[in-house]
């Protein structure tokens, strides 16, 4: 429910066929997994037992049950970065490890952007 409000996602998955192929849009849209979207819209009402059942079975033919098309692009947290660059200001570049509790220096320097993994 955290990634998928009820305000926020009902109408799409109202509208949307609940078919792995029908719900590949909105994987594109709310960056969640088909079977994640399946699973809300179960949740919310929109889809019955049975449906669930012959969606997995969808899933699983497609052999889509590791790797779902639609690929979600890597998210660079930018919070996370702001408050680096925050402490470094404030306190200095050796200070910033010691201050995220405990998130490697190499995990820092990636969540920054400086390097891709």
């Amino acid at each position: 429910a955290l990634l998928l409000p009820r305000a926020a996602i009902y109408e799409d998955l109202r509208r949307a066929t609940l078919t792995p192929v029908g719900l590949a849009p909105l994987k594109a849209k709310w960056r969640v997994s088909i079977s994640a979207l399946c699973m809300r819209a179960s949740q919310l009402g929109l889809m019955t037992t049975a449906g669930k059942q012959r969606f997995y079975k969808e899933i699983n033919a497609r052999g889509w049950g590791k790797v779902e098309p639609v690929p979600i692009p890597l998210e660079r947290p930018q919070v996370f970065r702001k408050a680096i660059e925050a402490i470094r200001q404030r306190q200095g570049s050796d200070r910033v490890r010691e201050n995220c509790g405990g998130v490697s220096n190499q995990d820092v320097v990636e969540m920054e952007g400086f390097a891709t993994a």
